[in-house]
């Protein structure tokens, strides 16, 4: 997973909005991988939406889909036929 800060800027290019408490929440060294879990993305996201309106669930399913694809073509990239 790309580093905070990374997150952040990324967040800025996108919305103009860093959305720093909504990775710091989702980067927590001590929840990090359950807060990953494909299977909670909609809860997250609604509680996303609550405490920081629309665009905030959008930007961190846009980043999260962006590193799934990139774990995925490393993934791939090692597979020996």
């Amino acid at each position: 997973m790309p580093e905070l800060n990374v997150h952040i800027q990324s967040s800025l290019n996108r919305t103009g909005k860093e959305y720093r408490e909504v990775h710091q929440w989702i980067d927590n060294p001590e929840t990090k991988y359950e807060r990953h879990d494909f299977s909670k993305v909609l809860e997250n996201a609604k509680m996303f939406t609550e405490q920081y309106g629309e665009e905030a669930p959008r930007n961190t399913s846009s980043t999260w889909s962006r590193t799934c694809a990139a774990a995925s073509l490393r993934c791939w990239a090692n597979i020996k036929t």
